[in-house]
C-alpha cells in the first residue's frame, strides 16, 4: 500500500510516517496552533468575515456531494478536525491526512471502523498501490507547497472513474481588499491546473460566497 522507504508507526489512533528510522516532522500550520478553537474560528470568523459565506450551507453542500458514495475508498487531503468524516457513509473506507497532529487528534473523536488518520503532507503522499474512488480536499489547496505535484499524484491514485472534488475560495469572488493566506486561485487558474495535470475541470454549480466547488 505504501512506498517501500516509508514505515508507519501507529500511536494513539494516528499513523505517523517513519523514514530512515526518524519520524517525519512538518512545519507548524496556523490552523493546528488554534486546534482547540479551530471549528469555531472557521464558523464565526473565516466564513462570514473572510469568505462572506454560510458555514452551515457549506457543509450541506458537501453532504449532498458526498452522499452518492457508498462502499468506496476515500482519501481526504487536509482532514483538519475531521468534519468530512461525519458527512460520508459509514460503509466507505476513509483515509485522512493532515500535517497537524493536533487537528487529527480532534478528528479522533469522530473515529470509527474503516477510518484511518495519517500525519502526512499532501505534497508527499506515501501511497503506492492503493487506489481511491474519491479524493476530497476542502479549503486546503491554497496551503500546499506544490499543488501541481499534488494533482498529478492524486491522478495516479484514482481509479479510472474516480473523482477529485475540491472546495476553495477564488480571487474573483473574494470581498474587496481581502485575500486568503497561501496560494491565490482564480477559476481560470484552477481550470489550467486541472488540464496541466490530466484532469478536466467541472464547476459543480453551488454558490456560497467566495467559494467554488468543483470536481475533476
Amino acid at each position: 500500500m505504501f512506498n517501500e522507504n516509508v514505515r508507519l508507526n501507529y500511536m494513539n489512533g494516528i499513523f505517523k510516517m517513519i523514514n530512515e528510522g526518524k519520524e517525519i516532522k512538518y512545519d507548524k500550520w496556523i490552523g493546528g496552533m488554534f486546534s482547540n478553537s479551530y471549528d469555531k474560528m472557521m464558523e464565526n470568523r473565516v466564513f462570514p468575515k473572510l469568505f462572506e459565506a454560510d458555514y452551515e450551507l457549506h457543509y450541506r453542500i458537501l453532504n449532498n456531494i458526498y452522499s452518492d458514495y457508498s462502499k468506496k475508498n476515500i482519501l481526504e487531503l487536509g482532514t483538519g478536525s475531521g468534519k468530512a468524516i461525519d458527512l460520508i457513509s459509514r460503509d466507505n473506507i476513509y483515509f485522512g491526512i493532515d500535517t497537524s497532529e493536533k487537528l487529527l487528534k480532534k478528528a479522533l473523536g469522530k473515529r470509527r471502523y474503516n477510518v484511518n488518520l495519517l500525519v502526512c503532507s499532501a505534497d508527499d503522499l506515501p501511497f503506492k498501490n492503493e487506489k481511491f474512488d474519491l479524493c476530497i480536499c476542502n479549503l486546503s489547496l491554497n496551503f500546499f507547497y506544490d499543488v501541481e505535484k499534488v494533482f498529478k499524484k492524486v491522478n495516479e491514485l484514482l481509479n479510472v472513474d474516480g473523482k477529485f472534488i475540491c472546495s476553495i475560495p477564488v480571487v474573483e469572488r473574494m470581498p474587496k481588499n481581502k485575500k486568503t493566506k497561501g496560494l491565490q486561485f482564480t477559476v481560470e487558474s484552477l481550470k489550467n491546473l486541472c488540464e496541466l495535470t490530466g484532469f478536466t475541470f467541472k464547476d459543480l454549480g453551488y454558490r456560497n460566497g467566495a467559494l467554488v466547488y468543483f470536481e475533476c
